[in-house]
């Protein structure tokens, strides 16, 4: 290349190998598991700097959250990796990048359960494809369906499998699903 032709020659950069990531996903589990609530990833990439490049530290933990191990979230507006328990990552194992973000927003809607239209605003899935996801996760188990008394047009509305729904959703003491009841003196 003759100088001054304006294309600049770049060193190509060495992938990492399998030993330093399987050390480098090591060090993040160990580094996420001593932050209980989770560590930020600027406070990760502080301790990891001084071991890992910043291509290693990616790919570990992309490792560790296809395998469940490590799942992110967002705390005070950064972002967060938390361990999981092996009983969460075996529960969540498998399940794709769609499927995850559909569960987050369910699992943020609590006890007040979360309706197919607002999931599919907020998971921008068309139709087809929320319908899908929602079967897989109602099939594995980590959502449920419920009958929402205070919505319209069929009232479904979902929340995570093993929560009760709120009063709210249920319509409590002052909603009873049987239009006769047989009241007993």
């Amino acid at each position: 290349m003759p100088p001054g032709s304006g294309v600049v020659k770049r060193k190509a950069q060495a992938s990492p190998s399998k030993q330093s990531i399987a050390a480098v996903v090591q060090r993040i589990q160990q580094i996420a598991a001593a932050h209980e609530g989770g560590v930020r990833q600027d406070v990760l990439e502080a301790e990891m700097s001084k071991t890992a490049s910043q291509a290693e530290i990616l790919v570990g933990l992309n490792q560790l959250m296809a395998k469940s191990i490590i799942v992110s979230g967002h705390r005070g507006g950064k972002l967060v990796f938390k361990v999981q328990s092996e009983e969460e990552a075996a529960k969540y194992g498998g399940l794709n990048a769609e499927d995850r973000l559909i569960l987050q927003e369910v699992e943020k809607s609590g006890t007040g359960a979360i309706a197919s239209k607002e999931l599919k605003r907020l998971g921008g899935v068309p139709q087809q494809q929320l319908a899908k996801v929602l079967a897989r996760l109602e099939q594995r188990r980590l959502i449920k369906s419920v009958k929402a008394v205070n919505a319209g047009n069929g009232g479904k509305k979902y929340m995570l499998y093993n929560l009760q729904p709120s009063k709210d959703i249920t319509g409590g003491s002052w909603y009873n699903a049987d239009p006769n009841p047989d009241p007993k003196p």
